[in-house]
C-alpha cells in the first residue's frame, strides 16, 4: 500500500459515518511520515526470492518432469500471471535480508 493510498483511506474514514478505531487511525497516520511504501524492503526481497525460486522450479519441472508430474504440479493460473511472477523474480534482491522478511511475516501473522 502506498503512502497516497493510505492517505485516501484515512481521509475516507474520517469523513464517513463509520466508527473509526482511533488507535488504528493513529498508527496509520504515523506510518505516513515514515516512508512512501508500507511494505518493508525485507518483505519485498522475500517476495522477489520466492518468485525467482518458483520460476526455477517451474523450469525444472517442465524440462525434467514426466507427464504424471506435470498433471500434479501446482501452477499459477494464467500465462500473464506467470510472466509477471517471472519478472518479479528477475528483480534484484538481497539474500541477507530474506530472513528478516520471513520474521516480519511470521510476527504479523501471529497478530491476526
Amino acid at each position: 500500500m502506498t503512502k497516497q493510498t493510505l492517505q485516501k483511506e484515512i481521509e475516507g474514514l474520517i469523513g464517513s459515518d463509520t466508527l473509526v478505531d482511533s488507535v488504528k487511525l493513529t498508527e496509520w497516520a504515523s506510518k505516513l511520515g515514515e516512508t512512501d511504501e508500507l511494505m518493508p524492503k525485507e518483505v519485498l526481497d522475500l517476495v522477489r526470492f520466492l518468485a525467482s525460486l518458483y520460476d526455477d522450479i517451474d523450469k525444472c519441472v517442465y524440462e525434467h518432469g514426466d507427464s504424471d508430474l506435470l498433471m500434479k504440479y501446482p501452477v499459477v493460473q494464467g500465462t500473464a500471471n506467470q510472466l509477471k511472477l517471472k519478472r518479479i523474480g528477475e528483480q534484484e534482491y538481497s539474500n541477507k535480508t530474506i530472513h528478516t522478511g520471513v520474521e516480519f511475516m511470521l510476527s504479523n501473522s501471529e497478530e491476526s
